[in-house]
């Protein structure tokens, strides 16, 4: 049986996009945000369970990237910036509240074969990234 016990979210950087050339970009200094609401860090992740993200900017979100890391190395892109990857697609879901609020309902088509860590990249239309 798999351990789903170690899920961490982890800011990542490996994704670069252009910075927008406009009024907000300009203003726009403070970097997005991304927490882990469920499950509860240290309360372990189920093999059907959803995994549910919370983005927040101060100005506005111009893209999120999502992607998941297995024990063992494999990775899996879940969000693209635009779309949820295929394996995602059917069973996952993005809110957006705002130009600034967007959460992520993860969940994988025939469940989650060990404990991910779950990487994120959000950027603002300034540029900025955690």
């Amino acid at each position: 049986m798999a351990d789903y016990t170690d899920m961490e979210i982890v800011h990542a950087d490996a994704v670069a996009l252009p910075v927008p050339d406009d009024v907000t970009a300009m203003r726009d200094l403070t970097p997005p945000t991304a927490i882990l609401i469920s499950p509860s860090p240290g309360a372990g992740l189920s093999h059907n369970q959803a995994v549910v993200i919370q983005v927040d900017d101060d100005l506005a979100l111009a893209a999120v990237f999502v992607w998941v890391v297995y024990p063992g190395g494999d990775e899996e892109l879940v969000y693209n910036g635009e779309q949820f990857a295929l394996r995602y697609r059917s069973l996952s879901t993005v809110e957006l509240y705002s130009v600034l609020s967007r959460r992520f309902t993860l969940r994988r088509v025939g469940g989650w074969p060990a404990s991910p860590t779950v990487r994120i990249k959000p950027v603002d239309r300034g540029g900025n990234a955690p």
